[in-house]
């Protein structure tokens, strides 16, 4: 399965990228849920040795933001102390990548926040893919992926396109989220 994903990554992106980064910002946690995400690692890899840039990294970064954002909204909108200091340390940990605790300790079972943590993504993502951004170090989506998004000439409209991606699709979810992510 992580193959067929990889293959058709690579056709959807080549056939149209703000098509592959909606897609990959919508899928990427979905895949996550299912470990289906470490079958498009050594694709990544692989398109930085051969080509010294990837497009897939930054296509995935406002995927992990949109969670992200959703557990923010949970956070900020929430009553529940125990959801609350859950939601917080999610948000802590999504930030630098890890967005299993977000996932699977709120979006997931609360359903909607998950859901509009796919949607932002997909919304970041597109974004994007149209500003056409890569990545030219290797490391997974977190932070930390903006400062591996500038190009060696220096910061142009691909770093500026994949930090308004990558920040529309936290705030999408958050706003989200606060206005219909809880029952």
């Amino acid at each position: 399965l992580s193959h067929l994903l990889a293959n058709g990554y690579q056709s959807i992106y080549a056939f149209n990228p703000i098509v592959a980064g909606a897609f990959m910002g919508a899928m990427w946690q979905v895949c996550v849920i299912f470990g289906l995400h470490w079958g498009l690692v050594p694709l990544m890899i692989n398109n930085l040795s051969v080509l010294g840039r990837d497009t897939m990294v930054p296509l995935l970064l406002p995927a992990v933001m949109g969670q992200v954002g959703a557990a923010l909204g949970i956070f900020l909108r929430t009553r529940d102390a125990r959801q609350k200091v859950l939601a917080g340390s999610a948000v802590s940990a999504g930030i630098f990548g890890v967005t299993e605790p977000a996932i699977y300790g709120l979006n997931l079972p609360l359903r909607r926040p998950f859901i509009f943590g796919c949607v932002a993504g997909a919304i970041g993502g597109a974004i994007v893919g149209f500003s056409d951004s890569h990545v030219y170090s290797f490391g997974f989506g977190n932070i930390f992926t903006l400062a591996q998004m500038i190009p060696p000439q220096g910061i142009d409209a691909t770093v500026w396109g994949g930090a308004l991606g990558t920040v529309a699709a936290l705030i999408i979810a958050c706003a989200l989220t606060l206005v219909a992510g809880l029952p």
